[in-house]
């Protein structure tokens, strides 16, 4: 997905995929309301359409970089980074990249705490 919509995008599959799910499995449930055992198998079996549509659909968004680098896996993540600039049909920035340092709790630091000096605000 090319960048500048991308949380657009995700956003509006997130909508398409589950508003009208439930929209559905509300006039289903409505519609094959009955004392009859065999209706709830009807109301499970065409609820369950979108979800599958949407596992699908969930198979073709690639892993996060990020994850695989926070792991030690670069070339898996380089990967992913060449396909996605392939698909935008743009390159890649120059560098290479590298694992994540993985973070302890000892390695944050309060704001009070923080060595740096703190640059003033502009003056209006």
């Amino acid at each position: 997905l090319p960048t500048q919509k991308r949380g657009a995008h995700i956003v509006l599959v997130d909508a398409v995929g589950v508003i009208p799910a439930l929209f559905v499995s509300a006039v289903v449930a409505y519609a094959f309301s009955g004392n009859e055992d065999i209706k709830w198998r009807w109301v499970l079996g065409i609820v369950s359409i979108p979800v599958g549509i949407m596992a699908v659909a969930r198979r073709h968004v690639p892993e996060s970089p990020r994850y695989f680098l926070a792991n030690g896996e670069v070339s898996k993540a380089q990967e992913i980074l060449e396909r996605v600039a392939e698909t935008n049909k743009v390159p890649l920035p120059p560098g290479r990249l590298a694992p994540l340092r993985k973070s302890s709790s000892t390695d944050r630091l309060n704001p009070s705490e923080d060595p740096r000096p703190r640059s003033a605000a502009p003056a209006a």
